[in-house]
Formats: structure tokens, C-alpha cells, sequence
């Protein structure tokens, strides 16, 4: 449980006779209440030395504050810097360059498949000698080769968006400050609402532990 703290610890652990003994989940709860398990995501024994090294012991008010204030401080830090990045010039124009690219892309499969479709009907003509089939036949070279261009077309400018979306953030770094932009932003609202953290985090007066 998240409201384990060294204090509880010491007093749970000092009651018995002879023996104390804590047990601890080594398993998560069952899925869906199905009877199989699941292995726990983080070693329960070390997150539960980890929580009983925490104390819950009264700190002095300026203590406290200040350490709200430093908090408060780093959080806003974080918004500024993930802000900052996520409004810059390099990453507007990844943003504007990496549509214009999906765009082109949605386009060259488009001439693509015209491309193939007029290859297997010119394939299908053959060599027939008729007038219809000759005005089939050249009306679909033409259209291939003018599919051939408009791919050649294509293909230069995705050349050129590539070349310079290399010099530009990824789209991986650009998720990664959204994230860190969130999260900047939960743990803010986190710092500025401490009588309800407070609350969220009193610890409770009786805990069932069982294996």
C-alpha cells in the first residue's frame, strides 16, 4: 500500500512477543477475477523496504514550504522548457513538412495504382491491329508515361522533405515533450492542491497484508 511509512513500520513490527512478520504481495490481483496471476511490474519486497524508509514525521512549517516552493519552481521549469520546444520554429515546420509528406504519399500511391492498372490494360491490347485497339494503345502509353512522371515528380520531393526533416526534431522527440509537458502539468496541479494530496496521502489506521 502506498500509505506505508517507517513510523507505521516500527509500530506494526514492535507488538509481538516473540516473532513479527510482514507479508507482502509477490503477485498482482488476478485479471477480470480469472484464476490465473500476474507477476507484479516492480519488485515488491524492494518497493516495500522503500516505503517503510519513508517517514510521515512532522516537519517544521518553513521547512515545508519551502519545500512545496522548490517544487512548485522545478515543476513550472519543466512546463516552460517542454512549452518552449514544443513552440519552436524547428518543430513547427517538422509539423508542416511531415503533413505535407503524408499528403504526398497518399497522392504517389494514388498515380501508383493508375500506373499499374494502365499497364495491365496496355498489356491486355497487345499487339492488335485494329483502329480501336492502336487508339487504345496509344492513349494508354500515354497515360503511363505520364504516371511515370508524376512518380518521378514524387519522388524528387519526398527526397527533399526527407533531406530536410533529418535536420529537424523527430517526431519521437516531439511526443516525448508532450509527455514531459503533461506530466509537468500533473505533478503542478499536484503541488498547487496540497490540502487534497495531503488527504489523498494520510495514511490509514489498519492494513490487511496477506501473501
Amino acid at each position: 500500500s502506498d500509505a506505508l511509512y517507517r513510523e507505521w513500520g516500527y509500530v506494526a513490527l514492535s507488538r509481538g512477543r516473540e516473532t513479527n512478520q510482514l507479508y507482502v504481495h509477490t503477485v498482482d490481483d488476478p485479471v477480470d477475477g480469472g484464476p490465473h496471476t500476474r507477476q507484479p511490474r516492480h519488485d515488491p519486497v524492494a518497493t516495500t523496504v522503500q516505503r517503510l524508509s519513508k517517514s510521515q514525521a512532522e516537519q517544521p512549517l518553513s521547512d515545508r514550504a519551502s519545500a512545496h516552493q522548490d517544487l512548485e519552481a522545478d515543476a513550472l521549469s519543466h512546463v516552460d522548457r517542454a512549452r518552449a520546444f514544443l513552440d519552436s520554429r524547428d518543430v513547427r515546420r517538422q509539423q508542416e513538412l511531415s503533413r505535407r509528406r503524408d499528403g504526398l504519399e497518399r497522392e504517389r500511391d494514388r498515380d501508383l495504382m493508375w500506373h499499374d492498372r494502365h499497364q495491365d490494360e496496355l498489356a491486355r491490347v497487345g499487339r492488335a491491329i485494329t483502329p480501336r485497339a492502336r487508339r487504345n494503345r496509344a492513349e494508354l502509353t500515354a497515360a503511363v508515361a505520364a504516371s511515370r512522371e508524376r512518380l518521378r515528380a514524387h519522388d524528387q520531393l519526398r527526397a527533399k522533405f526527407d533531406r530536410e526533416l533529418e535536420q529537424l526534431p523527430t517526431r519521437d522527440e516531439i511526443d516525448a515533450a508532450r509527455d514531459r509537458l503533461r506530466d509537468a502539468l500533473r505533478l503542478l496541479r499536484k503541488v498547487r492542491s496540497p490540502s487534497e494530496q495531503l488527504e489523498r496521502e494520510a495514511p490509514v489506521r489498519s492494513l490487511s497484508l496477506s501473501r
